[in-house]
């Protein structure tokens, strides 16, 4: 039998200080889009849960469509009409994933800026592709399943992600 796992509510320190308006009008922000947090999931096939971690080593992590321009979205949905920004660039630190993201100057696109620059929108999630996990068993808690090799393929704006440490960035002085 295994252990159930109480709903995880973790803070995470935020200010919108990292968001930048230049003259042009553009603003850009950094973020914080994974820090390989475990997290609780449900295999529908297998009837199983299990804990999934995103390894964030170098060598585990292929950036390339990330800094080839992927979207910064609304939802995760993958329209065209719920892109609200590009990620400019991105890069692993200190076991996080880091990226920096320009907001799109579409009308449309305005109010959701402007939450983020309030402070009041400041969760991030990342869709992701795992082309490899490590299974790791473990006697009494659930198995956790490592991806020791995956793409990740955009990054959202969300209400609530299941990485609490994803998010807009404070500013690196504070």
């Amino acid at each position: 039998m295994s252990k159930r796992y109480p709903k995880q509510v973790l803070s995470a320190r935020f200010m919108p200080d990292s968001v930048t308006v230049k003259e042009s009008g553009e603003v850009t922000a950094d973020i914080t889009w994974s820090t390989g947090a475990q997290v609780r999931r449900y295999d529908w096939w297998e009837d199983k849960e299990f804990i999934e971690e995103l390894s964030m080593k170098d060598d585990h992590v292929d950036m390339s469509r990330l800094n080839s321009g992927a979207p910064f979205l609304a939802d995760h949905r993958q329209s065209i009409g719920y892109v609200i920004g590009v990620i400019e660039k991105a890069w692993l630190e200190d076991n996080e994933g880091r990226a920096t993201i320009r907001f799109s100057q579409r009308d449309e696109v305005a109010p959701i800026t402007k939450d983020v620059q309030d402070g009041v929108l400041r969760n991030v999630s990342v869709g992701y592709q795992v082309r490899e996990f490590e299974k790791i068993e473990q006697d009494e808690d659930l198995p956790i399943y490592r991806a020791v090799d995956w793409l990740p393929m955009e990054i959202s704006l969300v209400a609530i992600g299941a990485d609490a440490g994803a998010q807009v960035r404070a500013d690196a002085s504070e």
